[in-house]
């Protein structure tokens, strides 16, 4: 979609698909009231924030490579990972705020629908930046030449599967990274550690907003060094760091 109908069409989409999978997560009916159909309500809106996030993710980080210059697409690039962290960040922070503010028999029964429900204000602030901004010069260049394609996953798995596959092989040990430190520590940390999960959510709040500051500065150091270098090195780095942590 990208592809045939522009990087703005796509993150503007996404955001959509984003703010009415979290509203129905706010509003989703109890097993004890819907039966089997809560859950599969549940399921759906799991799937659609997925779908959203992986479209807004790949379709950002093409939208932040293209209208930078060459000497400045780590920078760039950096950005969105900064956009991405930081959201990491406040929503920690709001379910440490949350938390807070409320017992635990109450954040069971009704609590943890306020955080989905804040997403909504935040739906409408996307959606009308979003439509502001210009797609980027090489889709317009490419609707000028008449050269965009009608099958661009086609050509691209006949031109370009080893391609799809290093970037497979090379996207899959920092994902896992990834996640290891924003999403299964914190679980560990509440089953192994004994650690509410208040104060958990304000030590991944600290932990990810350090991230996030230092994003910029990971960015210089690819333009500097080289993505595959700096990559490397990142990950191998995070890797023996989360496996000391769980031993």
């Amino acid at each position: 979609m990208g592809d045939r109908s522009g990087r703005k069409m796509v993150l503007l989409l996404s955001v959509l698909l984003m703010g009415f999978s979290s509203l129905l997560m706010a509003f989703l009916p109890t097993y004890e009231t819907a039966g089997i159909v809560a859950p599969i309500l549940l399921v759906i809106a799991r799937l659609a924030q997925g779908f959203s996030a992986g479209s807004e993710f790949g379709g950002a980080l093409t939208f932040a490579y293209e209208i930078a210059g060459p000497k400045r697409r780590g920078l760039a690039s950096s950005s969105v990972f900064l956009g991405t962290t930081g959201g990491f960040a406040l929503a920690a922070i709001c379910v440490g705020a949350v938390s807070s503010l409320l017992s635990e028999a109450q954040m069971t029964s009704w609590g943890w629908r306020v955080p989905f429900l804040v997403g909504v204000p935040l739906l409408v602030i996307c959606l009308w930046t979003r439509s502001k901004v210009a797609d980027t010069p090489e889709h317009d260049k490419s609707v000028q030449d008449g050269s965009v394609e009608n099958s661009p996953l086609r050509t691209l798995l006949r031109t370009q599967s080893s391609s799809i596959l290093r970037g497979i092989g090379l996207s899959s040990p920092a994902s896992a990274c990834l996640y290891m430190v924003f999403t299964y520590i914190g679980i560990h940390l509440v089953k192994q550690n004994d650690l509410s999960g208040t104060d958990v959510a304000w030590i991944s709040a600290g932990v990810i907003g350090c991230i996030t500051l230092l994003m910029p500065l990971y960015g210089m150091i690819i333009d500097r060094f080289g993505a595959l270098r700096s990559y490397t090195c990142g990950t191998a780095t995070c890797t023996v760091l989360i496996s000391r942590f769980f031993s």
